[in-house]
């Protein structure tokens, strides 16, 4: 099979490259796929960010009513979200970066209990019940907390010796998990995690970046629609400029990304 590479200028079709080896199509598609894994990662940041967002939104007036179920069950339904969030977030990484991310997590997972503790969750929350149960007023704030009782995490959950130490030693000062402080905690270290997984990622990205371009043409404002073309008109023209500007638009949502493409 044969392949070219063509760009369209406004109606006009232009030849780049012709007879492009299907090595080389496979490198450029490589290359594509290491962009999109970079991408995806920025999604699942982005929905932790969102699902760690509504959750603090939901429970900031305080007014949620743990004993009708509609709202025991929402509160719950929102942080099991962030938990879930939480786990695709490292088990992506895990797969995709599973050196680099084993190298970072060591320092996180060791350092900050609320990471631990958060991991362990949404395991309980999947194979055990419900975390939030209870409810304090502090009277001199009037601020409403939302409980997660340590005694029965400890009675019934299956957890690591770090974890359970982590769990007695809350249960000894507190005897609940602020579940607002354990999202605000653990949001910010992921935070931190992220940016330090970025900065060590960015270079391969980059690297994959400027080897696509070196097949795509611009106006100095706009890059040119291209794609590679077989002879087979049975096998559809394949997009390898779209990802370019869906990489910046994403990197251009935050700005530690931002601050990499310049």
């Amino acid at each position: 099979m044969k392949y070219r590479i063509v760009c369209m200028i406004g109606s006009c079709q232009r030849n780049l490259k012709e007879n492009v080896p299907e090595q080389e199509v496979f490198q450029i598609k490589r290359v594509i796929a290491t962009i999109f894994e970079f991408m995806n990662e920025i999604d699942n940041y982005t929905m932790l960010l969102g699902n760690s967002k509504d959750f603090l939104q939901y429970t900031e007036d305080g007014n949620i009513n743990l004993e009708k179920m509609e709202e025991f069950a929402n509160l719950n339904r929102l942080f099991m979200n962030w938990l879930n969030s939480f786990y695709v977030w490292v088990e992506y990484h895990e797969r995709y970066h599973k050196i680099l991310f084993g190298k970072l997590k060591g320092r996180f997972y060791d350092q900050y209990p609320e990471y631990r503790i958060t991991y362990f969750l949404r395991r309980y929350t999947t194979h055990q019940s419900c975390c939030i149960t209870k409810t304090t007023l502090a009277l001199d704030t009037g601020i409403v907390s939302y409980l997660i009782p340590v005694d029965k995490i400890l009675e019934n959950g299956d957890m690591n010796k770090q974890t359970k130490g982590d769990l007695k030693k809350v249960q000894k000062e507190n005897q609940n998990i602020d579940s607002r402080k354990l999202v605000e905690s653990t949001t910010k270290i992921i935070q931190e995690f992220q940016v330090d997984l970025w900065k060590e990622e960015w270079q391969t990205v980059k690297k994959s970046l400027n080897s696509l371009k070196g097949y795509i043409i611009t106006d100095g404002v706009a890059l040119k629609p291209t794609y590679i073309v077989s002879d087979d008109d049975n096998v559809r023209p394949y997009c390898i400029s779209n990802v370019v500007g869906y990489l910046i638009q994403k990197m251009n949502s935050y700005p530690e990304l931002k601050a990499l493409l310049h």
